[in-house]
């Protein structure tokens, strides 16, 4: 007997790549498992191609709410044992769902594993598979240094790429749903809240190909750090919890905290608010105080900030 998968794939205006997703996780060698296609509101050809594919895939369309609400969707309709995140521009290897349902069924400790990537350019304007990418995997076992209670090192890099993850229904219930409340790193959120409720494997094997579509990605900041939010509330959440987790490695915890400060202001400083930069590179001071740069920095932030106040 096999226990079902449940395959969640949120999409927006997908048509260029949404089929080879949905292909990908319907050519899977795992033999039971159920494909949910979440339309958050497409506007293009995505509505038809999902059509295409008839009973094979079940498709729920909601107006746009961003991938966040699309996959929690996806979470309180899944019927299957696991479930696994397949982002609409991926692809998975053909053995993906075979190796993770295997591993976490031999290992009942473990409430989520994730596997690596092959992150894919595309060569004139065309995505071409990797040469020698294997599609079925052998000896599968979890990366020792990567995997267990994984949360003090997450929080020094979020490591899980959604669309490799798969974790138990019975987690997902138990933890909620991804925090639609976050613009930007709900997914890097949920991995941490996780990792304070249960185990997390990181597998030997590189299951999905992450494509980098060019222009897809906004350049210019935001106003809210929201990587350094989501850190903050997860230290918070570890000192109510006072969990049997390893000791946090805390110096390498506050190197963490100060380059997310100072990114965020680099990139204010640069293209963005420069009262946002002032702030970040305050923030940065209180840590280093005698770093004559920074102050450098902060000074440019302030004469900027004094500019554009006087052109108002």
């Amino acid at each position: 007997m096999y226990p079902q998968v449940s395959v969640i794939i949120p999409v927006y205006n997908g048509e260029r790549f949404v089929a080879e997703a949905v292909n990908s996780a319907l050519a899977q060698d795992y033999p039971s498992k159920e494909v949910l296609v979440i339309d958050d509101g497409s506007r293009d050809r995505t509505t038809n191609i999902l059509a295409s594919y008839g009973s094979t895939i079940r498709v729920i369309s909601v107006p746009n709410g961003g991938p966040a609400r699309a996959r929690n969707l996806g979470m309180r309709e899944a019927q299957g044992e696991f479930i696994a995140f397949l982002d609409a521009d991926d692809v998975w290897a053909h053995g993906k769902l075979s190796a993770q349902v295997a591993h976490l069924q031999a290992h009942p400790e473990t409430g989520v594993c994730y596997t690596g990537w092959h992150v894919w350019h595309s060569t004139a304007g065309s995505w071409h598979r990797p040469e020698g990418w294997p599609e079925v995997f052998e000896g599968v076992a979890a990366v020792p240094a990567r995997s267990g209670r994984i949360f003090g090192d997450l929080l020094l890099d979020c490591r899980l790429l959604t669309t490799t993850v798969m974790l138990r229904s019975s987690i997902a219930r138990a933890e909620g749903e991804f925090d639609i409340n976050l613009p930007v790193g709900e997914d890097y959120d949920y991995w941490l809240r996780l990792a304070l409720r249960t185990n997390i494997d990181r597998l030997n094997f590189d299951g999905a190909l992450y494509r980098v579509v060019p222009g897809s990605a906004s350049r210019r900041p935001h106003g809210v750090n929201h990587e350094l939010l989501v850190l903050q509330r997860a230290l918070e959440r570890f000192r109510i919890q006072q969990s049997d987790h390893p000791p946090l490695p805390l110096e390498d915890l506050q190197r963490r905290l100060y380059s997310l400060h100072f990114q965020h202001g680099w990139a204010h400083l640069q293209g963005g608010d420069p009262a946002i930069a002032r702030q970040a590179f305050a923030a940065c001071l209180r840590q280093r105080p005698f770093r004559l740069p920074l102050w450098l920095h902060w000074g440019r932030a302030w004469l900027r900030s004094l500019s554009q106040g006087a052109a108002r």
